[in-house]
Order: C-alpha cells, then structure tokens, then sequence
C-alpha cells in the first residue's frame, strides 16, 4: 500500500497551478502553508485532510475528504465576490462534469468527486484590511491502480 495522502495534494496542485485567476492576476496554490515571500492578496491553501480506508482484499481503496481554503484580502471594500469566482474556477476544473474530475496522479484513480460543504467564515475585519475565507470540502474515493 501507498501513501494515498501525498499523491491527492500533488494532483490538486497539479490541476490549479496556474489555472485560478482574478482580475488576470494568478491565484496561487499553497500546500496548507503560505510562503513567507508570498504578497498576493488572494491565494488558496489545501487545509485539512482525513480519510477513511475502504480497503477490502481485492484493493486498496480509501474515502478522502480535503478542504480547499479561498483567501481573499481587500483593503478597499468589503466583498465576497472575488472567494466567489476562484470558487467557481475551482469546481470547474474539479468537477468538468457530473461523471468525471479532474484530478490525475500515477498509481492512483480518483472517483466519485463531491462538493460535501461551502461555507464562508466570519468576516475579519482590520483598520486596513478586509479578508474573506471560504471553505470548499470536497470528499473523493481513492483506489491505488498499482
């Protein structure tokens, strides 16, 4: 058996690198944590990560579920526009449609991709800035192919 963990967060950062945008501005991808030399005002983070083995003795299957965290910082207005519209970047490239993803890692198949929660946290306000998070949670099968 391998690791089923490693390979997902190569594959997300695979399918987003590049490919998320806002006002023709890339919108990178960190792996749970942002660089120090990192200015961006909007960036999205793979959060937590669990999973459930489904293994029996024909497979090596596990149930994953991950969160993709949208940051957006405004210092001029208040806004959920912009978490908005990299979300829908997202689960476009996530899901293109209902019987597929697009998430692709060697050794490994990725199947039944759900959106299993949106939710935004509390706004955080400061003197100078505005920053708006929203959570997408995403639970997936994994089975390793070899």
């Amino acid at each position: 058996m391998r690791d089923f963990n490693k390979p997902l967060r190569k594959a997300i950062v695979e399918l987003f690198q590049n490919q998320l945008s806002w006002n023709s501005a890339n919108v990178p991808i960190f792996d749970e944590k942002v660089k120090k030399s990192a200015t961006n005002d909007f960036y999205v983070i793979i959060g937590s990560m669990s999973s459930t083995d489904q293994s029996t003795f024909a497979s090596w299957t596990r149930d994953i579920q991950f969160v993709l965290d949208i940051v957006t910082k405004t210092s001029d207005a208040v806004t959920r526009n912009i978490s908005d519209t990299i979300a829908g970047q997202i689960l476009a490239l996530m899901m293109p449609t209902i019987t597929s993803n697009g998430l692709s890692q060697a050794n490994f198949q990725y199947i039944d991709c759900q959106l299993a929660s949106d939710r935004y946290l509390d706004l955080q306000l400061t003197q100078t800035q505005a920053m708006v998070r929203r959570l997408l949670t995403f639970s997936i099968t994994a089975n390793q192919t070899s």
